[in-house]
C-alpha cells in the first residue's frame, strides 16, 4: 500500500514561491453524453469542464504553518509598521530585527487584527505571496454562484478563508504537453478574461465567486459507485468534452475516494493520463455530477483518483 501512494502525484505545478494549477470557458461544447434532463425536486448545479488560470497575489505573506499566535492561512502585512509583501522580505526581517517584543499586522478570517509577538515567535513565521498556475472548474451553485474548483489542497495544511484574496481567469489552451514515464504532463496557456474571485482555499480546493455571464448547462448531483462513467475536462480544442472513465472503487481516504481507470483511448491519445490542470475536472456518472479529478498515478497512464462531489458541495451553500 504505501508504494502506491508513493506514486501518487497531485495534479498541479509547484515552483518556487509559487503554486500553479489550468481553465477555458466555452459554452458550446461537445455533448456526445450530456446529462439527463435535470429532475427539478433534485439539488442541481451548473456543471464545469472549464479551464481556469488561479492567479492570487495576497499583497502580503501567505502564512504556510500554525506558529505561535498567527494560523496557517493568515496573511502577515506588517512587521513593526514595515510592510512585508513577500518572503524575500520576511525572511531579511527575521535575520536583522533585534527587539524581543514586535509588533504584527495581519489578517485572520477577514479581521485585520494588529498585535505584539516575541522575537522567537517571528522567527517561526513562515510562508509565501503568491499562487499562480492552473486547473479546472468542478461546478457552479446556480443560488449564490458560488464555484468549486480543484479538488485537492494546493497548499499543504492551509485554509484561507478570506474575501477576494484573488481572482481566476478563462484560460485558453495552445497545446498538450503529454505525461510520459513518470513526468506528469500539462497545459501550456494563455490566460484569458476575468471570471471569478478567489475566497476560500482548504483541503478539498478553491472557492469564490463566479462573475461571468456565461453559464454552463445545469445538472443533478448524485452518489457515485463502481462503473461506468465520463471525465468532463477542456483540453487542446478549447471545448468540453466527455472521456470515459471506469470507477474501479470507491473509499474513504481524504481526496482520494474514487479510484478509476481511463477507458477513453481519445483522452489517452491526447495526454497520455491525467495532466496537471484537469485536477477539479467534473465526473458525471448516470447523468449526475458524482466527483472531480483530484490526482493522477506517477507512471501509470490510464489510472486516476477523484474527490466525491458531497466534499465540496458543503463549501458553496
Amino acid at each position: 500500500m504505501m508504494g502506491v501512494f508513493k506514486k501518487l502525484i497531485v495534479a498541479f505545478l509547484m515552483v518556487p514561491t509559487y503554486i500553479g494549477l489550468n481553465y477555458g470557458m466555452q459554452n458550446n461544447y461537445v455533448n456526445i453524453n450530456a446529462p439527463k434532463p435535470v429532475v427539478t425536486n433534485e439539488p442541481a448545479v451548473y456543471l464545469g469542464g472549464e479551464a481556469i488560470s488561479i492567479n492570487m497575489d495576497a499583497s502580503g505573506v501567505i502564512i504556510t504553518k500554525d506558529k505561535g499566535i498567527v494560523s496557517a492561512g493568515d496573511i502577515l502585512y506588517k512587521i513593526n509598521d514595515q510592510a512585508v509583501s513577500n518572503r524575500t522580505q520576511l525572511d531579511s526581517i527575521k535575520q536583522t530585527i533585534n527587539v524581543s517584543d514586535i509588533s504584527i499586522t495581519y489578517l485572520h478570517n477577514n479581521e485585520i487584527i494588529t498585535t505584539t509577538i516575541s522575537s522567537e515567535d517571528l522567527k517561526n513565521i513562515e510562508g509565501i505571496n503568491k499562487l499562480v498556475g492552473n486547473a479546472t472548474i468542478t461546478y457552479i451553485n446556480p443560488s449564490n454562484f458560488k464555484y468549486a474548483a480543484v479538488g485537492h489542497s494546493i497548499i499543504e495544511n492551509v485554509n484561507i478563508k478570506n474575501n477576494h484574496i484573488g481572482t481566476i481567469n478563462h484560460n485558453y489552451i495552445n497545446s498538450i504537453i503529454k505525461s510520459e514515464g513518470n513526468t506528469v504532463g500539462k497545459f501550456i496557456t494563455t490566460r484569458k478574461n476575468e471570471i471569478g474571485t478567489i475566497d476560500t482555499i482548504n483541503e478539498t480546493g478553491l472557492y469564490g465567486t463566479y462573475t461571468s455571464k456565461k453559464l454552463p448547462t445545469l445538472i443533478n448531483v448524485g452518489r457515485s459507485k463502481v462503473g461506468k462513467a465520463y471525465i468532463v475536462t477542456t483540453l487542446d480544442t478549447n471545448q468540453k468534452a466527455y472521456y470515459e472513465i471506469n470507477i474501479t472503487n470507491i473509499i474513504n481516504r481524504d481526496a482520494m475516494q474514487i479510484e478509476f481507470k481511463i477507458k477513453d483511448q481519445n483522452l489517452i491519445n491526447k495526454t497520455n493520463g491525467i495532466l496537471k490542470g484537469m485536477s477539479g475536472s467534473p465526473i458525471v456518472q448516470d447523468g449526475r455530477l458524482v466527483g472531480a479529478v483530484s490526482h493522477a498515478v506517477n507512471g501509470v497512464n490510464d489510472a486516476g483518483y477523484g474527490l466525491l462531489i458531497d466534499k465540496m458541495l458543503v463549501n458553496t451553500n
